[in-house]
This record gives structure tokens, sequence and C-alpha cells, in this order.
């Protein structure tokens, strides 16, 4: 029970968790003790997940437009034998819904597609995960919906990796929004350590400034997080709205790792090809961004294949790169690159020289 609570009570707390403990654990015991193939996969303060699969004796030789109906009918008397056999009144074991299909996470974080009746139609159904929480950036909340739609409505991994691969392209162009990079977080009265809380960073630096609408105890505080120095990542945040104001540059860099983060909690239940090679170069991207290095491609220049089709006898002699043409990579490399460039070009041109 958490403390500072109105009317805690240490003793009913503990005895409260303990019985609901041990009802879980009697009803995994009789479920799968009674039920061949079934199993319980999740159980959580008053309620279990049963597993049915395919395989299972309750679901061979069931058509496929039947299995649904069976699962309902199945659950349901399970839910009722539970009970009888287990609990006394006012106690009983009720069966909810059925997910299909189904992602579970980790303890408290699932996601799934939620039928309520047999016939459905079902709907998307989340817990503990980015897109319900309020303390991961709202580019988050409203991509990987789409995301997981293409999973688990579609069933298409193409359609997945192109939702991904859209929203990582707007973030390295820099076509999001500070309101789509947003974070709120509650503020607490007291913290372990607040150094290490990027929204009581914000509201200290709020205070020395003497600024309008400092957030109270209870309140939300919106923060993003800004390039910098610091490689603490709560000295580097700050007010939207003071960001907007003095032209500050969002950390992309700190926002693509929140996001290959969410998708690669996906990705270990679900395979999306190509996923780990899109933000390894959306990370080289930023970071020639941030070096002031531009790419071939944002002079018009297009690049192709150094590989010719026509037959050896058929091939020119490629004559020797000239000085203007290694000279002409210096326009767009930083200046230390640039120099090395034209050092290179200087040595090419005497090693040709001396040939002829």
């Amino acid at each position: 029970m958490r403390e500072g609570a109105k009317y805690a009570c240490m003793p009913v707390a503990a005895t409260t968790t303990y019985c609901g403990r041990n009802m879980i654990a009697a009803t995994l015991e009789y479920i799968e003790r009674n039920y061949d193939g079934v199993s319980v996969i999740y159980g959580d303060t008053d309620s279990v997940m049963i597993q049915f699969p395919y395989a299972c004796p309750l679901l061979r030789g069931v058509p496929q437009e039947r299995v649904m109906p069976m699962v309902f009918e199945s659950a349901r008397a399970m839910a009722r034998a539970a009970t009888a056999a287990l609990f006394t009144a006012p106690i009983s074991l009720e069966f909810e819904k059925v997910y299909w299909p189904y992602l579970l996470f980790k303890k408290k974080k699932y996601c799934g597609m939620k039928y309520m009746t047999a016939a459905g139609p079902p709907d998307m159904d989340a817990k503990g995960i980015e897109i319900v929480r309020r303390d991961f950036i709202a580019l988050l909340r409203t991509s990987l919906p789409g995301i997981l739609s293409a999973v688990l409505v579609e069933k298409s991994l193409p359609a997945a990796y192109q939702r991904i691969c859209h929203v990582v392209t707007r973030l390295v162009e820099n076509e999001v929004n500070i309101e789509e990079m947003t974070t709120t977080k509650s503020r607490k009265a007291n913290y372990a350590n607040p150094d290490a809380q990027p929204h009581i960073v914000v509201v200290r630096k709020m205070e020395a400034r003497r600024a309008f609408g400092i957030p109270r105890v209870g309140d939300r505080v919106p923060y993003v997080i800004l390039e910098g120095a610091a490689k603490n990542v709560s000295a580097r945040a700050e007010h939207p709205e003071y960001a907007v104001r003095h032209g500050c540059k969002l950390d992309r860099i700190y926002y693509l790792g929140q996001m290959r983060a969410a998708v690669f909690r996906l990705l270990e239940h679900v395979a999306i090809p190509h996923v780990e090679k899109l933000f390894q170069d959306a990370l080289g991207n930023l970071q020639r961004q941030r070096q002031g290095m531009r790419r071939i491609t944002d002079f018009g220049w297009s690049v192709t294949s150094s590989v010719s089709t026509a037959r050896p006898e058929q091939r020119q002699p490629q004559r020797p790169l000239q000085r203007m043409e290694q000279m002409s990579l210096a326009s767009f490399l930083s200046p230390a690159l640039a120099f090395a460039a034209r050092a290179s070009a200087d040595a090419v041109a005497k090693r040709q020289k001396k040939r002829r």
C-alpha cells in the first residue's frame, strides 16, 4: 500500500494481496489439471488469461468458423466449473472476453484484438504500452496504433514496415512538430533523485526564470529534450513553449532511440524484416545533419550502379580521375574532411603526373 494513503492499513493490504494470489494459483492449477492442452499464460490481481491452442482437444477438428463460438462456450463452462470447485459465495470466476491475436510483452503490458461477443467485431485493446501512456511522446502514441493494426488486423508485415518507415522518415526530415515530441509527467511532492527527473528539472528552470503557470504538485508537466553538450538527458529537458520561443533544436537522435526501443519491443514477438537497417540508416543521417554534413542527393545528383552491363570487349577504358572531379567532393564535406579531400586530390594528381 502506498505510503501517505488516506486510509493506510498494511495488514489489510497484505491479506488482500495474499488471498488474491492464492485464488490465482488455485485457478491455474485447476484449469491445467482438468483441461488438456489449455494453459494459463498470465494472472494478475483478480484475473487469469487462458490460452486455447488450435491443437488442444477442445478445438481439434472444429471448423474455422466455429472456433470463436467454441472458445466462448468453453471459457464460460470453465469459469462455472472453477467457481463451483474452488470458491464460496460471494466469490465467483466470470468469463469476460477473448483476445485474438494477442501480444503479451510482460506483466501489465499487452495488446490484442478484443472480442466481447463471439460474433465480434473486435476492438484493439492495449494496456501499459506506449499508445496508452502519456509519459511517452505523442508521436509514438499516434503512430504505434497504425503499426499494430497492420500486424493484428491486416496481418501484413510489409504494411507494418511501411508505417514504421514513414514515421522514421518524418523524424529524420524534421517534419514533426513540437507537440508530437512532447512528453508529460505528473509532478509528485518528493523524489529520491529529482535531478534525474526531466519534468522536475523543467519546473526548476521555470522557477529560476520566474515563468508564469509553473505546474504544481499533481499537475502534469510537459517537456521536450533538446540538443546540448550535457550527457544527462534530464539536464537538457525544457518546456515546449520556451523551446519554440527561443528556437531551440530538439534532440532527434534521442527521440529516434525512444522510437527504436518501442518498435523493438514489438519485434520481440513479430519479426518485421529490415527494421534494424532502417534505424541504423536514420541514425547515420541524423548524425551527419548534426555535424553539418550534406548528402550527395541534396545537390540533385543521382547515385547509380557502377557495374557495367556491357561485354568486356565493349567496355571503354576509364580515364584517370582528374583533380577537379576530386575537388568537387569538398563542396559538401565538413572543413576537416574537406582538407583531407584536397590533400588526397593533390596526392592523386602527383602520382598520375609521375606515371605520365
